[in-house]
């Protein structure tokens, strides 16, 4: 119910100043750009495999840096630093050339495997070329394209 309130108090404001919240809108992706995020979930993927894979293609993959939540470290493709910001848990947080990401993870509740991406860019092409990188490296670790 708040959501819509405060909906309705934004078109009222942005009309007022003779602009749809759709321009505005606009005018934020332009300034701040977009964002595209996917959910991929698999069945029998081995966590140890694809984390094997990752690390030994760090520069082919051209990936900046893993961050290793189990292990509490984070892996660049010159050094490995300490990471203690967040709780242990079974994740890899794989951060690629351009700000894209990937967070691959075991279900905690289920026989599942999720992959969780998001690609950045300030227009359409930009942020299309850089899904593609996305899948590039999904395609690489030898995992089809799933959503659900």
């Amino acid at each position: 119910m708040q959501a819509v309130l405060l909906f309705s108090m934004m078109k009222a404001y942005y009309k007022n100043k003779k602009i749809t919240l759709t321009d505005k809108l606009e005018l934020i992706y332009a300034e701040h750009g977009k964002f595209i995020t996917n959910l991929y979930v698999y069945e029998k993927i081995d966590f140890n495999t694809i984390s094997e894979k990752l690390f030994d293609n760090i520069k082919a993959f051209q990936i900046s840096k893993i961050e290793d939540y189990e292990r509490q470290k984070i892996f660049t493709q010159v050094d490995i630093k300490p990471f203690t910001k967040f709780p242990k848990t079974n994740l890899l947080k794989v951060y690629l050339k351009d700000n894209e990401w990937l967070a691959f993870r075991p279900s905690g509740t289920e026989a599942k495997f999720k992959i969780y991406t998001q690609a950045w860019g300030y227009d359409e092409k930009t942020l299309l070329k850089s899904q593609e990188r996305v899948k590039q490296l999904l395609k690489s670790l030898s995992i089809q394209e799933r959503y659900d």
